[in-house]
Formats: C-alpha cells, structure tokens, sequence
C-alpha cells in the first residue's frame, strides 16, 4: 500500500503510515506535492498528488483522486487539501472530488464512510 493517510488532525496534518518500511509520522497537506506538468499544456494534473514518507526517506506515493488502495483515507486527503490549500467550501471540496472520481475512475466511487463525510462537512 506504500505511503497512505490513515488519521486525520483538526491543525491540518495527518498521520502516515508507510507500510514497506515502517516509516510513521505526521505530514502535513501543503507537503503535498502536484504532479508534473503535462508536456504539451503544461497544466498539472490537480487529480495526482504525492504523499512523502514521514521520516523523510525521500520516498513518495502518488495517489489519483480516487484513492487507489485506500479510497477512504485518500479521498478525504483530497478534499481536506482542496478546503484547505484551494479555498474550497467543505461541500465544494466533497462535490469536486465525487465528480473528478466519476471522470477519472469509471466505475469506482465515492467510498468516504458517511459518518466521516459529516465530519468533513464541518471543516
């Protein structure tokens, strides 16, 4: 599962776990990293981003938007980046995510549990 969120803080951090090394610690959302430039546009894609390892190892994870292995802890990661660093309202953030999932990943879907999603709502 390599570099994954698995708890949320109220401060903007999150607590990661990297499984392959045993490496745990707190990162924090503006340590995310964007993807690369497309080539041609130049855009960069805001539905990839990169986790670094906690301990600093210089290992990252990129994760789309859709969570990949962990659906639940990456989903929230987005929208907690996109209230936080984007400006976004908690219901924009949500909305933005449900929508770029739908685009992105066909057939999988928004797997945040409810009872998170009401906490995410509050932010």
């Amino acid at each position: 599962m390599s570099i994954h969120p698995t708890e949320f803080y109220e401060d903007g951090s999150m607590y990661v776990v990297y499984d392959e090394q045993q490496h745990e610690g707190i990162v924090t959302l503006d340590q995310l990293l964007p993807a690369a430039p497309d080539l041609i546009t130049g855009i960069i894609d805001p539905t990839i981003k990169g986790l670094p390892c906690p301990d600093g190892c210089g290992d990252i994870s990129w994760h789309p938007i859709g969570g990949g292995a962990d659906p639940p802890n990456v989903q929230e990661m987005y929208v907690r980046n996109f209230v936080a660093r984007e400006g976004m309202t908690p219901i924009e953030a949500i909305e933005l995510v449900k929508k770029e999932i739908a685009r992105t990943d066909p057939g999988s879907r928004w797997a945040v549990p409810s009872e998170r999603e009401a906490v995410l709502r509050t932010l």
